[in-house]
């Protein structure tokens, strides 16, 4: 792949995709105080986070602000171009990149994080060269189920001695494939929700991350028509007098609803999410509809 190829190759603009760029330029400063760079970085960006990104394509926007990213994808055409210096480095330097380095590796994310499972050994030797683990942030921006594949497989968090950061490392998760919610409902047991991109911003609100992957069924005909009959009902008792002071079974349904706390995202609400890629044909709707995430692993107990 040539230079002007890969300019072109993502929305007309090469791989710095804006949006991507302002939640990755976010990650890093929020994560910054956690991991300090050292030297004289550029203040949104930093040094110290090494960073895994699984079904990456050909997006080196995470090496704008993420001085040590491995890429990993499939395909040989990516690959090639990533690993040409006469290609993607030109391209980094175009863009102002300072130092840093990135490293790519051709395979599935499937199968790179079943490497241990299919040798037996802790990582196959040929996906120990470049940016080695530990990495502190993987990144899943619509590759896949990428959180199904990562499972409770421990060997990315671990150094050549074994050892693992103090701090648990982080996923930044998009939801347009449903990785997010996966990580939210399948794998709670190993990830829990930091942050929700909202507004162009990670809120780290309390109630905003209370709010995330709660659903709403939506109704069936039979129960929009319940449901009309119930307002004309209403309508006609709320036109008779009402004693002052007093509440009506209708009055106390309105408040009941108004305190109605809608139930958190099921596993089958989550495969159906999957399975029927239309948002408008699933029987449910979100709460607070965003697209990417933030999660922190939990710690071991």
């Amino acid at each position: 792949m040539k230079i002007d190829q890969f300019r072109r190759s993502y929305g007309g603009e090469g791989p710095l995709d804006t949006k991507h760029w302002a939640i990755m330029k976010a990650t890093a400063e929020l994560l910054r105080p956690i991991y300090p760079s050292t030297g004289d970085d550029d203040v949104h960006t930093t040094n110290s986070v090494r960073v895994l990104y699984p079904g990456s394509y050909c997006h080196l926007t995470a090496s704008m602000l993420f001085h040590h990213v491995h890429y990993v994808d499939f395909d040989s055409k990516v690959v090639e171009m990533m690993r040409s210096p006469a290609v993607a480095t030109t391209w980094m330097e175009e863009h102002g990149m300072k130092g840093g380095s990135f490293t790519v590796t051709k395979a599935s994310y499937e199968d790179f994080f079943n490497a241990k499972k299919k040798t037996k050994q802790r990582q196959q030797p040929k996906y120990r060269s470049g940016c080695q683990p530990p990495y502190h942030l993987i990144i899943s921006m619509s590759a896949g189920l990428v959180t199904d594949a990562i499972g409770s497989t421990t060997w990315w968090m671990e150094d050549d001695d074994g050892g693992v950061e103090p701090s648990p490392p982080w996923l930044l998760v998009s939801d347009a494939h449903a990785d997010a919610r996966r990580a939210f409902v399948h794998h709670a047991d190993i990830w829990e929700l930091k942050a929700v991109w909202k507004e162009g911003e990670w809120n780290q609100d309390s109630a905003t991350l209370d709010a995330c992957f709660r659903v709403i069924p939506k109704k069936t005909r039979g129960a929009k028509r319940k449901a009309s009959n119930k307002t004309d009902t209403k309508s006609s008792s709320s036109s008779r007098k009402k004693t002052p002071g007093t509440t009506t079974r209708d009055d106390d349904q309105s408040l009941d609803a108004a305190e109605e706390v809608h139930p958190l995202m099921t596993k089958d609400q989550v495969e159906e999410s999957v399975r029927v890629g239309s948002v408008s044909k699933r029987s449910f709707r979100m709460v607070l509809d965003a697209t990417f995430y933030l999660f922190q692993r939990r710690e071991k107990k």
